[in-house]
């Protein structure tokens, strides 16, 4: 079977999966391209898969979307559920979910929809464990940069005063990797920053993954942080910190992160034992060898037995 599947941009974390999700499922002739390439190499054209996934919804509303499978990657979707997504998404093959909530959540709100539940992995081979020799103790942070009203991922919001909040205490450093697809370094050099980490946190307000989490986990690094995405079925639940979308503001998430990263730097045992635990669950339950089945079912769902072809012009 001929799948194609459709990434956002080229270089980031759809392109990821992709790449990932072709390299373990050998039986299927996978390929993958950007959404703009897609555009313009399909338009008033054929298509000759049996499946396309186009990894981003929100597409130009002269594509038949009854014809394609989509993903859902983000709970920002849990705000526009009322809006263009609620007339949109019913309208595709199927849709994937990349967590149990977001899951729940589709299959709540488009009770006539098929909807898969298909988790992210980790490449446990290139995120591994090591030895850490710097003396500071170094809280890291891997996302792209956010700000304004919305501001996803935390960034102004928690991340940056909560930095300004532990500046009191000498030995506590930052290490803010913030990239975004035009300024990514390769995914092979990423294990190189989570190295130089002690503790990896999550400020993000709303998530599907978060991705740096899991790869920070395999690398055996204890994560805390908000209560988004899949960390409730990664990390115990002492390690979680209920979001900012729940009773709350922000400084007493600040005053939580603040007391969480004291006890864990004063308790190297179990920052220790944290770390292994995180990796053991990691190559238990979140390898891409593992994950990249739960797409099968998905990208194999009602085969088409024909080739396709566009209804109508792609502006």
């Amino acid at each position: 079977m001929k799948i194609l599947i459709v990434n956002d941009v080229d270089g980031w974390a759809f392109e990821n999966r992709a790449i990932n999700v072709k390299k373990y499922l050998t039986d299927l002739q996978i390929d993958y391209m950007n959404q703009m390439n897609f555009l313009k190499k399909y338009r008033n054209k054929t298509i000759p898969y049996n499946n396309v996934l186009l990894q981003n919804w929100l597409v130009p509303n002269t594509i038949d979307c009854s014809k394609f499978l989509t993903l859902i990657a983000s709970h920002r979707l849990e705000n526009n559920l009322y809006g263009r997504a609620n007339k949109i998404l019913p309208n595709y093959k199927a849709i994937g979910a990349v967590s149990r909530r977001l899951e729940k959540i589709l299959k709540t709100r488009f009770i006539n929809q098929k909807v898969f539940e298909i988790e992210n992995g980790v490449d446990e081979n290139l995120f591994t464990p090591f030895e850490k020799s710097e003396d500071k103790f170094v809280i890291g942070f891997s996302s792209k940069k956010t700000g304004g009203k919305e501001d996803i991922k935390g960034y102004e919001s928690v991340l940056l005063p909560l930095k300004e909040r532990m500046s009191k205490y000498p030995d506590i450093e930052f290490l803010i990797h913030d990239n975004n697809h035009r300024t990514a370094i390769p995914q092979i050099e990423m294990p190189n920053i989570y190295k130089k980490m002690d503790l990896f946190i999550v400020t993000s307000k709303s998530e599907g993954t978060p991705n740096g989490a899991m790869e920070a986990a395999s690398c055996g690094i204890p994560v805390i942080g908000f209560d988004v995405g899949v960390l409730c079925d990664l990390l115990e639940p002492k390690c979680l910190i209920c979001p900012l979308n729940s009773l709350g503001d922000v400084p007493d998430r600040l005053e939580i992160f603040e007391k969480m990263i004291l006890e864990l730097k004063n308790n190297k045992e179990e920052m220790k034992r944290m770390g292994k635990r995180n990796r053991e669950e990691i190559l238990n339950n979140w390898t891409w060898k593992m994950k990249a089945e739960k797409f099968r079912e998905f990208l194999t769902y009602q085969p088409v037995d024909k080739i396709e072809k566009w209804n109508g012009n792609i502006k």
